[in-house]
């Protein structure tokens, strides 16, 4: 059985390290996105196994994607 995960990050200025809000943070072939807090947290739930691709956008800095590895995890089957 394939797993749903939950991807937390916390986002910053790479010139300042100061949190970012409103940073549009998504998995582009899924519906599923959301946009960073006051404080630059963003969290993705119902994330699938596998090799996803996060993309994160904020106007007037470059799109930037990264290719993570999500386990997959085994539910016990009775």
């Amino acid at each position: 059985v394939r797993g749903q995960h939950m991807l937390s990050f916390q986002i910053h200025a790479h010139e300042t390290e100061q949190p970012l809000p409103g940073v549009n943070v998504g998995i582009p072939v899924t519906a599923l996105g959301t946009v960073s807090d006051a404080d630059g947290r963003a969290t993705l739930s119902g994330v699938p196994a596998g090799r996803v691709t996060v993309q994160f956008s904020f106007v007037g800095y470059e799109t930037l994607r990264r290719t993570i590895s999500v386990p997959q995890t085994r539910s016990p089957v009775s």
